[in-house]
């Protein structure tokens, strides 16, 4: 059985995917900037919050998944 994410958490990934790009395209350009890393700096506290909070779930989910096939 495999564990889908949650709807919603991959709409809010979206959406801060968005607003990385949106911010990058605002941000100035340095000589030495490498626009395929995206930080969590980027991000603000509360977007960082909720997407470690969306892993951390998405984990336990796998992990439960996991123990419930083993027994």
């Amino acid at each position: 059985m495999t564990v889908a994410p949650a709807p919603t958490a991959m709409a809010e990934i979206e959406s801060l995917k968005r607003d990385i790009s949106a911010s990058e395209k605002r941000a100035p350009k340095s000589a030495g900037s490498n626009k395929s890393s995206i930080s969590l700096n980027l991000l603000n506290a509360s977007q960082r919050t909720i997407i470690i909070n969306n892993i951390a779930i998405d984990i336990v989910t796998h992990v439960s998944a996991f123990i419930c096939r083993a027994l």
